[in-house]
Parts: structure tokens; sequence; C-alpha cells
């Protein structure tokens, strides 16, 4: 497919562009709105859903709307890290603002959930802003040959111009 950014003959795949509707749960592969460890709250127009495993933590607020990623993507949570990214994507209009400062690792699979994620927003027409990107996660996407994905920006915080990779 052209405009899918390929490293090492590989197209970015993941969860985010197979998330089933509502909050995704690992079990058997099912997607359900129960999943160990998450917390869904309702404060008025805010909605706020938080997971954590001990190792990742997902937050996803209504006010406004963002996700808040802590922690390590690897293996064991990638699928779950991309569905909830997805759902995220579905549920509000407008770009899809997800904070990362608080990553502390991402492997190559959870690079590939941020490629996919950025190519389904821009086909909707917004984008994917990661918020507060470290020196790291810039330079893995660089070297994966990501950093330029149609739909992707680079945001050191909440209003600024998107920054190069």
């Amino acid at each position: 497919m052209p405009g899918v950014p390929e490293a090492h003959g590989r197209s970015p795949r993941g969860a985010a562009g197979d998330a089933g509707e509502g909050i995704c749960s690992r079990r058997g592969g099912a997607r359900r709105l129960r999943s160990p460890g998450h917390t869904l709250l309702a404060r008025g127009k805010t909605m706020v859903f938080s997971y954590d495993d001990g190792q990742l933590r997902v937050t996803l607020t209504d006010d406004p709307p963002r996700v808040t990623v802590y922690g390590t993507v690897d293996l064991s949570n990638v699928a779950f890290f991309g569905c909830l990214l997805g759902t995220a994507g579905r549920l509000w209009a407008g770009d899809l603002v997800v904070d990362v400062g608080g990553l502390e690792f991402i492997d190559v699979g959870g690079l590939r959930v941020l490629a996919a994620l950025a190519l389904t927003e821009h086909a909707r027409d917004r984008r994917l802003v990661l918020l507060r990107a470290s020196p790291y996660l810039r330079h893995l996407l660089t070297m994966a040959d990501w950093h330029a994905t149609p739909g992707l920006e680079l945001a050191d915080a909440p209003g600024d111009p998107p920054a190069p990779p």
C-alpha cells in the first residue's frame, strides 16, 4: 500500500486499526469492556478510563480529549495498548492526542501500533499527536523511518506547534 512506512521490509501493523467497539480485554482475543486493572468513571461530561497492569498505565480523559501513557509497552501488552488507542480514536472527533511523556520503553510492536494509528487518523483527515515524546522515542521512530508517517505529529506540550522528529 503506498504511503505505508516500511522498516526491514515490514509495514506497521498492530491492534490499533483492529480494535473492537468499547474498551478491549486481552482474554482470548475477545474485546470486552471488562479487563483486569481498569477503572471506568463518569464525572459529568468527563469520561475517565484508567488501565494499570503494573507495567503499563493508560488513562483516557474527555476534558480535554487525551490519552496519557506511562511505563512500558512490549509484547505482553501491545495488543491491549493498540486496542485502547484505536478505541480512543473512534470516541473523539478531531485529532487524537496522546501524551507519551511518561513512556519509559516501547518495543517495535508498540511503534507499529503508533504508525498504523497515525495512518488510520490520516485517512480520517485527522492527526495522531504525540505530546512530550522523549528523544528515545523520536530516535526509534526515525530509525524505523516512521517519523514521517502521514498523520503523525510530534509536539512538546499542549498547544505547541509540532516539533521536528
